[in-house]
């Protein structure tokens, strides 16, 4: 389930993960999001958010992990995505680790 509210991704804060809803700037920034692996669509985590008027945003995009500067980050404007049943946590390393809750079984 998303946050139908879009907000740039420089706004996120670590942890949180987002869905790329529109990639704004012209072709030349589109194209180089695009060469990064980075699509509308795509699902990334926060493991360090800029913070300030200065510093990278860096995120996991699946196995990868991208910094992206503040003006970047500025223009690629995602949906925060809730988990009710599974958190996912940011490890020391910056790796990511899911805990699911216990399933529950409907009754029969």
């Amino acid at each position: 389930m998303s946050d139908h509210r879009l907000r740039p991704l420089s706004r996120l804060h670590a942890g949180q993960t987002a869905r790329v809803a529109l990639l704004g700037g012209g072709r030349e920034f589109q194209a180089r999001l695009v060469s990064m692996g980075l699509f509308v669509g795509s699902q990334v985590t926060v493991i360090r958010a800029g913070g300030g008027m200065r510093g990278a945003t860096l995120v996991a995009l699946g196995p990868m992990r991208l910094g992206i500067g503040r003006g970047m980050a500025e223009k690629i404007m995602v949906a925060v995505e809730h988990r009710a049943a599974k958190e996912r946590k940011l490890t020391a390393d910056g790796s990511t680790a899911v805990e699911h809750e216990p399933s529950v079984h409907p009754k029969t």
